[in-house]
């Protein structure tokens, strides 16, 4: 499924940019896809998908919580720029405390049950 998925946006990618080379790949790109996937849950496609969208925005959350009157400029600074050693944490951090990530298999099963008190 994953293939399959990295497949069709590689397709739709090249097909509105008109073109693809190596350069487009960057190496942010490469942490954050693995980041999505790791701490999403590399066993569901739903985890891979929720992932994805919630690391794809983080770098701009940051970016706005850089703004945020008051903050000291080190602490701004490092919001603004710093987002590759925190995607590095979250990395190291949800490898250790969620292996499989955070939507696992028997969480979407105990989800479609009804029994929503264990999430």
């Amino acid at each position: 499924m994953g293939a399959i998925l990295a497949g069709v946006v590689g397709a739709v990618s090249a097909h509105f940019l008109n073109t693809w080379n190596a350069r487009q790949g960057s190496f942010d790109a490469g942490i954050i896809y693995l980041t999505s996937v790791l701490i999403g849950g590399s066993r569901t496609f739903v985890g891979s998908v929720l992932g994805g969208m919630v690391f794809t925005a983080l770098p701009e959350v940051l970016r706005g919580m850089a703004t945020i009157q008051g903050l000291p400029l080190w602490l701004a600074q490092f919001l603004r720029d710093g987002r590759l050693i925190i995607f590095g944490l979250l990395i190291v951090v949800g490898t250790i405390f969620f292996p499989q990530g955070l939507v696992t298999p028997e969480l979407l099963k105990k989800w479609k049950k009804g029994d929503r008190t264990s999430v």
